[in-house]
Formats: structure tokens, sequence, C-alpha cells
């Protein structure tokens, strides 16, 4: 997973300088396009104004200029062979024009004019003339235009990667000047021009990474729940095969050791029979429930009933492990606290948390169960004296299948279903709330809230 995001980082890394190294060669062509196409029309006009070649008011002529530029070199070389650079005087020429005939009576002619070493343009007029070209085609880069100055042999010498400059351009009829534009670094305005495929692709790279995050995180609690549903198989295995063993020894002893003739050993082994057929329904019960509640096709009967009489019903019910237990159980509250909803969901929910407050209390279990009223609710709670729940693991006690690491308490079976059939009933079907209160070592307290009925 981590190989295919940095594979596609990679990527889109390679393709960001492919790009990059595109639109640097694309500014280096269109700004030695705009260079060339600014001097030349420079050129021209100059050349207008000072030939008789070409007719005035026509439009820059790019071909023309070249041709005259060839016939003048010609002219001139053949006057003035000497190197361009290597000279101490340069000559320009330009073709005036005279009268029709001369005072000899000859045909009007050109003829070779020296004008001295003054170029017929100058590095301002180019620079002047470049700004607003390069304006048009919307290019920022800061430059300058300069006139080279070095021999010819130098002009060959390669230009750095990483520095913009336009190509040798050259000014007069001899080609005796030599113009070149240099540009800032244009960094910065490349990658301008690069916003949106740079986003584009930071985009992309950050939807597979969001995409990778969330498919790691749905297998990771795919292999959390896993786990939650083999501890679950592994708990209901032994707490079924308990509860079937000591029944089927009580029979046994029933049958082959003459209890039928000791009363009160029969009562005790038919009491142990009812306790633990009390503990395998209660299990069966709870998981047929769950069941039915998340496939949302449990029937609720809605009745008015008062919850501390729902209350102690539970505990009567309940005697049998208590009184094994050697648990003290207390029902405080005094008054009518009346409540709609489904009597024996609710009865569930209070056998559920009486049941954890019996498994998890200490040797001498102190179990009290309160019921008051609040802000327009009714409330419940359960206090134990038990071992707690360490705070690292309250917020996730209600998740299906989660059981709190027991360390050194093995002997505590569960199977992570009863807190979470007891927040779905309370808070999805009842609208109420339950939470938990617990010191590690303390005891813990289980509160649920239900709204109080209001007669009209």
């Amino acid at each position: 997973m981590i190989v295919a995001i940095v594979s596609i980082a990679g990527f889109q890394i390679y393709w960001m300088r492919m790009l990059y190294a595109q639109e640097w060669a694309d500014l280096k062509k269109e700004t030695d396009i705009d260079f060339r196409d600014v001097v030349y029309k420079l050129q021209m006009q100059h050349l207008k104004h000072d030939s008789l070649f070409l007719k005035h008011d026509l439009p820059p002529n790019l071909f023309l200029f070249n041709v005259m530029d060839s016939m003048r070199t010609r002219w001139v070389d053949s006057l003035d062979p000497g190197p361009p650079f290597g000279g101490k005087r340069k000559l320009a020429i330009s073709i005036q024009e005279f009268d029709e005939r001369d005072s000899a009576g000859q045909h009007l002619r050109g003829r070779i004019v020296e004008r001295g070493s003054e170029p017929p343009l100058s590095a301002e007029q180019i620079d002047s003339a470049y700004r607003i070209e390069l304006a048009k085609s919307h290019i920022t880069v800061p430059f300058r235009v300069e006139r080279i100055q070095v021999p010819d042999r130098e002009l060959d010498r390669p230009t750095p990667a990483d520095t913009l400059k336009t190509s040798f351009m050259y000014v007069g009829l001899s080609k005796g000047y030599v113009y070149q534009a240099t540009f800032d670094s244009p960094v910065r305005y490349i990658v301008g021009r690069m916003v949106w495929p740079i986003a584009a692709g930071l985009l992309l790279v950050g939807f597979t990474a969001l995409a990778f995050i969330v498919l790691y995180r749905n297998l990771q609690q795919h292999r959390r729940l896993t786990q939650y549903k083999n501890d679950f198989i592994s708990n209901m295995t032994h707490e079924l095969k308990t509860p079937i063993s000591t029944i089927k020894v009580a029979v046994e002893a029933l049958r082959r050791f003459d209890a039928l003739d000791d009363p009160k050993r029969t009562r005790e082994y038919l009491d142990i029979s009812a306790l633990e057929l009390h503990r395998l329904s209660m299990l069966v019960d709870k998981v047929l429930k769950l069941s039915l509640l998340e496939k949302r096709v449990v029937e609720f009967h809605l009745t008015v009933f008062d919850l501390r009489e729902l209350a102690a019903e539970v505990i009567a019910e309940m005697r049998l492990p208590f009184e094994k237990a050697g648990a003290v159980v207390q029902l405080t509250g005094d008054g009518v606290f009346k409540v709609r909803g489904d009597r024996t969901h609710l009865s569930s929910v209070i056998s559920n948390l009486l049941d954890n407050a019996l498994k998890y209390s200490k040797d001498a279990p102190v179990i009290t169960i309160r019921v008051w009223r609040e802000d327009g609710m009714v409330d419940l709670s359960v206090t134990d004296n038990g071992i707690g729940i360490p705070a690292a693991y309250q917020d996730r006690i209600f998740d299906k299948f989660f059981r709190v690491p027991s360390d050194d308490h093995h002997n505590i079976k569960g199977y992570g279903l009863g807190l979470n059939y007891v927040h779905d009933i309370v808070h999805i079907i009842h609208k109420g709330s339950v939470g938990v209160g617990s010191k590690e070592g303390k005891g813990s307290t289980f509160t649920i809230k239900l709204p109080a009925y209001e007669q009209n």
C-alpha cells in the first residue's frame, strides 16, 4: 500500500519535471521568436527611412529585409573585409535617393555612404519594443537587453541550462552589432503557469492517499472485528458448556447417589440446576435479541410502567446468582418513576447491568440500584465495588464484541455483547442515553436516562 502511494507520488514528480522542462523550452522559443521579430521590425523601420529599394507606407516585410541585408552584407564585406569586432572602425551604409539625373546626366543610382561606428539601433530601443511585445504574450519575467562585444568565436559558447537567454541578433549591414536579451530566473513564472497541473497532481495524490488510508482503516477494523468474533465464539462455547456440564453433573447425582431420599441435597442440586439454566437462558436470550435488533426485525411493545418496580422484579429474578455470590443488593429511590417503553427489553437492560456488576465485583459484592428523576428524565444507576474499568477503555466498552483486557482476571468470562445491547436499546429504541463512571480498582457506575412519561 505504501509502495503504491510512493510510486504514484514518484510518477507525479517525474511528470511535473517533464512539464517544467517543456514549459522552459516553450518560454525559450517564445522569447526567441519575439526578440527576433522585434529586431527585424525595428530594422525595417530604420531601413524604410534609409533605402530607395523599399517603397514607403508598406507594412514590415521580413523577406525583403533579409534580401536587402544579404545584398548590403556583400557590398560592405567587399569594402571592409576586416573582422567585425577586431577593427577600430565600423561601417554602415544607406542607399540614398538622388535626383533623377545628376550634373553629368547619369541615371539614378545608389551610392555607399560611410556613417561611422554608431549602431543603427540602440539597446534602449530594442528593450522598449521588446517589453511591449512580451506584454502581448503575457510574459512577465524581468530581463535586460545588452549589446554583446566579444569576438565571433566566443558567441558559439553554449548557454548554461539554468539561464534563460535569447539567441544573438545581428544589427547593421555587415552584422557588426550583436544584441541579446538575458532574463532573470523564470522559475516563479513557469511555476505560475503550472499552478493548475500542480494542483491537479497534488489533488490526485491526496485523494489516492486518502483512499488508501480509508481502506487501511477499514482493513484494521475488519481485523479487529474478526478478532472480537473469534473471542466471542471462544467465550460463547465456554459459557454454553459450563451450565450444561453443571446441570449434567447435578442430574447424574440425583440419579445415582439416592439424592432424592435426602430433601436437603435434592433442593441443593435443583437450585444449582435452576441457576445454571437461568444463566443459559440469559445467554441465549441475549444473543437472540441482539441478532434480531441488528436485523431490525424486533417487535417492540411500548407500554407505560414504573421503572423502579421493573428493577425490583429483575432483582427478584436474579436472587439465586446473588445468593450464590453472597452479594448485597440494595434498591433505593422513593416515588413513582413512570416511563413509556418496551418492558421486556428494558428488563434485559437492567439484567445485563446487574449481571456485569456481579461478574466484575470482588469477593463481597455490594451492588446498589438507584432510581431518581431529574430534568424531565428518569435515571437508573447500577453501582458496584468491582475491579473498575481503565479510563483508556471507557469509550469502547459499548462497541460490539469488545471486552476490556482481563490481565490477571482470566476467570471472568464474557462475550462482548451485553453493553452493546444496553446501548442500542436505550439510545436507539427509547431515545435515551447510557453513560459510565469508573475508577480502576474502586468500582463502576452505569447510568441510563429515559424520558419520563408525562400524563396529560
